[in-house]
């Protein structure tokens, strides 16, 4: 990061943020995207996360981080993944980790088993395993957050950036942003409020479905909506059960918020979003709130999906946790026709031990030796600040640890 002075990119992208603050009517709520891997996404990014905590302490800020792969993307990804990990559990209110290498595991089954389903029906030998590229996963991770993320209510070809709770694109020259009809506020706030029960405790995991990928989609998937009962399968199969990376453990989770998004009865481009909140094991009773201007046999297929979802035990709770499903209705626009249902879910869950763990312990390992040290003095940052980022990712393990009944905190 040379040249943090005036005109540096940091200083460019913190004038950017301030005017898109100055043309709002009340404090926007920023997300944040980057790579944990590399120093561009998690040293500036660090520093541009840093700064937008100071200069507005009331937004709500969260992080997309991509985690790299553990057998390694570069030598220095364990030091750059444990620093970005303590300014992000600093500085960000919530952050939703994806990882590399369980995504593309996940997209390559899924997407060689829709393949194979069509050579099985039809006698024919069995396809080729697919292969995803990262172009694909990229895709996924955009159709995830656009389908959590999204305002949820239909506004004239724009969205008021005042009445938004997100820096989203500004009406058009000429037009002003208070003579824009109401709007739902973005789902920021709402997934801290509901995923983030400890400010310790603020790695989140999110999946979604339908899976867009490039090719073209199987049978009638590219025709029309998907059930609501495919799309939790295709959910569910997803969703990783046991952390490899931690000796094989059982992934529990804390809290958890799943999304449904669909087309009006009308068919018209309003839509309906219905949210449920969970931590609580299958087959505890749930409460239902109807959807504006969505017909009951959809709601309650959607509603249905989720039970079902919640039935695989893909999201088994912690034995503390004993709070019941509940949902909430929105309605909310739908991008085009291929994807006029969605399902998402983000979740707090305990597959985050094992990656961080991973990048902890091989950067104690590394600064053991002194490895690799030398390119950050170079650029004043001691060794020392590399142990206390490998001791504060540590501490966010040993807590989610003790959260998930793993071990118990000294």
């Amino acid at each position: 990061m040379e040249g943090l002075g005036q005109g540096s990119c940091l200083d460019k992208a913190l004038e950017g943020v301030r005017r898109a603050m100055e043309r709002t009517t009340q404090t926007a709520d920023l997300l944040l995207l980057y790579s944990l891997a590399g120093g561009s996404g998690s040293g500036l990014g660090s520093r541009i996360l840093e700064n937008l905590r100071k200069n507005y302490p009331r937004a709500f800020i969260m992080n997309v981080a991509v985690a790299p792969r553990p057998d390694g993307d570069t030598p220095l990804q364990n030091y750059n993944s444990v620093m970005a990990a303590q300014w992000m559990q600093a500085y960000s209110d919530g952050i939703l980790l994806f990882q590399n290498a369980d995504l593309l595991q996940s997209l390559e089954r899924l997407a060689s088993s829709r393949r194979a389903a069509p050579a099985s029906t039809g006698g024919s030998t069995s396809a080729p395993p697919a292969r995803i590229s990262f172009a694909e996963v990229n895709r996924y991770i955009a159709a995830s957050l656009s389908n959590t993320l999204r305002p949820h209510t239909q506004v004239n070809r724009y969205i008021a950036a005042s009445l938004s709770n997100t820096l989203l694109p500004f009406p058009p020259p000429g037009r002003s942003a208070a003579a824009a009809p109401n709007t739902r506020a973005a789902r920021i706030r709402d997934v801290v409020a509901t995923v983030c029960p400890d400010p310790a405790m603020k790695f989140l995991e999110l999946r979604s479905a339908p899976i867009p990928f490039h090719s073209a989609q199987v049978g009638a998937r590219a025709r029309g909506a998907p059930p609501w009962t495919a799309l939790a399968a295709e959910l569910s199969a997803m969703v990783p059960r046991h952390d490899a990376l931690d000796g094989g453990r059982v992934i529990t989770s804390t809290a958890a918020m799943a999304t449904l998004r669909a087309a009006g009865a009308d068919g018209d481009s309003r839509a309906k979003c219905s949210s449920a909140e969970s931590g609580a094991p299958a087959g505890m009773s749930a409460r239902g709130a109807s959807v504006p201007g969505a017909s009951s046999t959809e709601q309650h297929a959607g509603e249905e999906a989720v039970h079902a979802l919640q039935r695989t035990g893909v999201y088994p709770s912690v034995r503390w946790q004993r709070e019941q499903w509940r949902y909430r209705a929105h309605s909310a626009p739908v991008p085009g026709r291929a994807a006029a249902r969605a399902l998402t879910v983000v979740a707090n869950r305990s597959n985050v031990i094992g990656p961080l763990n991973t990048y902890a312990s091989r950067a104690a390992a590394m600064l053991e030796v002194g490895a690799f040290v030398h390119w950050y003095e170079r650029y004043d940052v001691p060794k020392m600040a590399l142990w206390d980022a490998m001791e504060a990712t540590q501490d966010i393990v040993d807590c989610y640890r003790y959260c998930h009944g793993h071990s118990r905190l000294a």
